[in-house]
C-alpha cells in the first residue's frame, strides 16, 4: 500500500510540474506562425501607399495601394503558389473610367465572384464625395467592371467608399468625414434579380449621430446582419473623449427591411480618456468582434495607448459579451488604426508593441471552449525589430492565412509591402519561415519529399512525432511513468532509451520544448 501511494505521490508531483510548465510555456511568444511570402511591386511609385488595404479571398491575395500625387490608386492580384513557388502577379485592378483616382484601394472586400473596391476620394457626385467600385470575374478568372456606386443623391457625404463590405449579394458602403463634415451615413445595395445591376436599398444614419462621430467609417455584413462602427461618439453633449459606438441592423425576413437590432456601447467609460469604440468592426457568422483604442495624453510623454477588441457572440437572438482583449497595455502611441480579422476562434489584431524602441505588431489571439479568447502569440515585422511604421495597418485572414499590409514599410526599395502569413503552418524549426519556403529556397532540404525539412525529422523528446515538443508529450511521458513494460512492448516515453520513464525523460523533454 505504501508502495502505491509513493507512486500516486510521484505522479501527483509531476503532474503539478507539468501544471506549471503548461502555465509557463502557455505565455505569448514569437512562434505559432511562418510567413510565406512578402509582396510588393517595383513598376509602383514610392510615394503610392502600398498595402493600405489587404484582402485574402480564395487563392487569391490582394494588396491596395492608395494613389499619390503622381501616381493613381490599384488593386494588385496574387495567385496562390504551387509548392516550391511564389505569389505570382496576375493582374492589376483599376477603374475603367478616366481621371485621377487617388483613393481608389482605400478598402475592399470580396465574395465569391463580386470584389468591391472604395474609391473615397471620387468626385462624380461632389467634390470629395467618393465612390465604390463593383468588379465580376469572367470565365477567365478576370476582373471586369461591373458598376460604379455613388452616394445616395438624398444625404450630403464625404468620403463614401472609406469602408466596404459585400456579402450574398449585397454590399454595404460607409460614407464618414475624418473629424469634422457632413454625418456619416452607411448605404446598402442589392444585387437585382437577373444579376446584371446593383439597386439602393437603404440607408443608416441615426438621429443622434453627429457630424465627428465617425459613423460610417466601419463596416460589415454577413447575412442577414450589418454593423456599423462610430469611433467617434462621445457619452454626452461637450464630452471631447471619443467613446465611440457600434450599430448592428438586422433584415427583417417578413418585410425586406433593415431594422435596427442593437447599438453596442462600451462596457466602460472611464473620464478624460479615449475609447474609439468601433474602430474597426469584424462579422463572421454570429460572432462579432470590435475593436477599440483606449489612448490616454501624458504631459512630456506624448500619448499612451492600450488596444482592445470586444467579442461578442449572438445565441437565441441576443447578443452575448464574451469579453476583451487588450493588445498591450502601456505601449507608446503610434497612429493604431484599430483594425481586427476574424475566422471562427482565431482573430488578429494590430497592435503597437514595444520591444526597444517601438514597432507595429500582430496579436494572434484564441478562442477556447470555454467561450474565452486570449492572447495566443504575437507577430511582429519580419527581419526589422526597431520599427516605427504601418505593419498591421490593414489585416485580412482567410483558410488560415493571414496577410498583413504596411504602407509605410521602409525596408523595400519601394515604400510599402504585404505579408503573407499561415498562422498555424508548419515551421519545425522555429525560424519564422514556413518549411515550405525554407525548402523551396534551399535553406533546407527533403530529401524523401514529404514536405518536412530533413533537419525535422528527429526531434528529442517529441513522444508523439508531431515535430515540436509540447504538452501532449508531457502528457505522454507522464502516462507512461515507471518501469517500461517487457519487450517487445513498446515504450515511447522512455526518451533515454534506460527502461524507465523517469525525471531524466521529464527533464530531456523540458529541455527541448518547443
Amino acid at each position: 500500500m505504501r508502495s502505491l501511494n509513493a507512486g500516486w505521490q510521484l505522479r501527483t508531483f509531476v503532474l503539478l510540474i507539468a501544471a506549471a510548465l503548461l502555465e509557463v510555456f502557455s505565455l505569448p511568444t514569437a512562434s505559432g506562425q511562418c510567413l510565406e511570402d512578402t509582396l510588393t511591386h517595383a513598376d509602383i511609385a514610392n510615394n503610392g501607399l502600398i498595402g493600405f488595404s489587404v484582402l485574402m479571398h480564395e487563392d487569391h491575395a490582394y494588396m491596395g495601394v492608395m494613389g499619390a500625387a503622381d501616381s493613381f490608386g490599384a488593386v494588385y492580384q496574387y495567385q496562390a503558389p504551387v509548392e516550391g513557388e511564389d505569389w505570382t502577379l496576375t493582374q492589376r485592378i483599376v477603374p475603367a473610367d478616366a481621371g485621377q483616382h487617388l483613393g481608389f484601394g482605400w478598402d475592399m472586400d470580396a465574395d465569391g465572384e463580386w470584389l468591391v473596391v472604395g474609391d473615397a476620394t471620387d468626385s462624380d457626385r461632389s467634390t470629395g464625395a467618393g465612390a465604390a467600385y463593383v468588379f465580376r470575374r469572367d470565365a477567365t478568372g478576370t476582373w471586369i467592371q461591373h458598376a460604379k456606386l455613388l452616394p445616395f443623391a438624398e444625404v450630403p457625404v464625404r468620403y463614401f467608399g472609406r469602408s466596404v463590405a459585400i456579402d450574398d449579394g449585397r454590399i454595404v458602403v460607409g460614407a464618414s468625414a475624418l473629424w469634422q463634415g457632413p454625418r456619416g451615413v452607411a448605404h446598402v445595395f442589392k444585387l437585382n434579380a437577373d444579376r446584371t445591376a446593383w439597386e439602393a436599398e437603404a440607408f443608416f444614419q441615426p438621429n443622434e449621430v453627429k457630424d465627428e462621430d465617425m459613423f460610417g467609417a466601419e463596416v460589415a455584413i454577413d447575412g442577414d446582419c450589418i454593423v456599423v462602427g462610430a469611433m467617434g461618439t462621445t457619452s454626452q453633449p461637450g464630452d471631447l473623449n471619443w467613446h465611440g459606438a457600434v450599430y448592428a441592423y438586422r433584415l427583417n425576413p417578413d418585410t425586406d427591411t433593415w431594422g435596427l437590432e442593437k447599438r453596442f456601447l462600451p462596457p466602460l467609460l472611464i473620464p478624460q480618456q479615449d475609447l474609439g469604440f468601433g474602430a474597426s468592426v469584424v462579422l463572421d457568422g454570429d460572432r462579432l468582434v470590435v475593436a477599440a483604442v483606449k489612448e490616454i495624453a501624458q504631459p512630456g510623454f506624448g500619448h499612451k495607448s492600450t488596444l482592445y477588441f470586444y467579442a461578442y457572440d449572438r445565441r437565441l437572438r441576443q447578443w452575448i459579451s464574451e469579453g476583451s482583449v487588450s493588445a498591450l497595455r502601456n505601449s507608446t502611441f503610434i497612429h493604431p488604426s484599430g483594425w481586427v480579422a476574424l475566422e471562427g476562434d482565431t482573430a488578429v489584431m494590430q497592435a503597437t508593441f514595444p520591444y526597444g524602441n517601438t514597432f507595429n505588431a500582430a496579436w494572434i489571439c484564441k478562442r477556447d471552449d470555454r467561450g474565452v479568447w486570449q492572447r495566443h502569440h504575437f507577430i511582429e515585422k519580419p527581419g526589422y525589430p526597431y520599427y516605427i511604421g504601418k505593419f498591421g495597418w490593414s489585416i485580412s485572414l482567410r483558410d488560415g492565412r493571414l496577410m498583413i499590409g504596411d504602407w509605410d514599410d521602409d525596408t523595400q526599395v519601394v515604400r510599402g509591402a504585404a505579408f503573407i502569413y499561415q498562422v498555424d503552418g508548419p515551421d519545425c524549426n522555429q525560424n519564422h519561415r514556413c518549411d515550405s519556403v525554407d525548402i523551396s529556397i534551399g535553406i533546407s532540404h527533403d530529401t524523401d519529399g514529404d514536405s518536412i525539412p530533413d533537419e525535422c525529422l528527429f526531434v528529442v523528446g517529441d513522444i508523439n512525432g508531431d515535430s515540436s515538443v509540447n504538452a501532449i508529450d508531457l502528457l505522454l511521458l507522464i502516462d507512461g511513468w515507471g518501469p517500461c513494460p517487457a519487450l517487445p512492448a513498446d515504450c515511447p516515453a522512455d526518451v533515454t532509451n534506460d527502461g524507465v520513464v523517469n525525471v531524466d525523460d521529464l527533464l530531456l523533454v523540458i529541455n527541448h520544448w518547443g
